[in-house]
């Protein structure tokens, strides 16, 4: 099959992108099940993880970069797009991914305060999804790879030089930014191996 490549079978496409399970998400179903963890929280997982990369999705398409594909696998996922984004660029996309849980957990315990008790049988698994979304924001704001924070909480810094030598620049002849390299690559729709930037979860 053409959709099964590396591990990987292609699910469906978002946006045009194509997304991507991996092999490994059917064998973290199934030790879930034999630990009595329902369908209903592995699939709040998948919903986190997969609200995680179409973040980053949404940022670099809206910062005019290629994505070229969203890959899911049992403990997190990928967003891979090209490497021509500057710095600032690179954090804003980087902290997307990590906002949206944040936010999404903001969301869950705002719920869980004004509604208390009243939720019922649904106070559980909110809970539940606000803390899934609260750990994983957390978690990819740790700054080292391959977590988000790296990129992302470099993002003022990089704000105040971009602003600096734009200062400094003022009058000059626009430059023309250059492409470039990050350390993944991914195969393109007719085999050929294209630069790429990861965003995991």
């Amino acid at each position: 099959m053409k959709e099964f490549q590396g591990g990987f079978w292609t699910v469906t496409r978002v946006a045009g992108v194509p997304l991507r399970a991996h092999w490994s998400l059917l064998v973290g179903l199934v030790l879930l099940a034999l630990n009595h963890v329902g369908p209903a929280a592995w699939a709040c997982w998948l919903v986190i993880v997969l609200s995680h990369e179409l973040a980053h999705l949404a940022a670099a398409r809206a910062l005019g970069a290629e994505v070229y594909g969203i890959d899911l696998w049992a403990l997190g996922g990928v967003c891979w797009s090209d490497a021509s984004l500057s710095p600032v660029e690179r954090s804003l996309v980087a902290a997307a991914g990590p906002s949206i849980n944040l936010a999404l957990a903001a969301i869950g315990i705002a719920v869980l305060m004004v509604s208390g008790t009243s939720l019922g049988h649904l106070h559980e698994p909110v809970s539940v999804f606000a803390g899934l979304n609260l750990g994983v924001g957390l978690l990819n704001l740790l700054p080292f790879r391959p977590m988000d924070g790296r990129e992302a909480l470099a993002l003022p810094t990089r704000w105040v030089r971009a602003r600096a030598a734009g200062r400094s620049m003022r009058g000059t002849a626009p430059r023309v930014r250059a492409r470039s390299r990050s350390l993944g690559v991914i195969p393109g729709g007719k085999g050929e191996a294209r630069p790429g930037r990861r965003w995991p979860s």
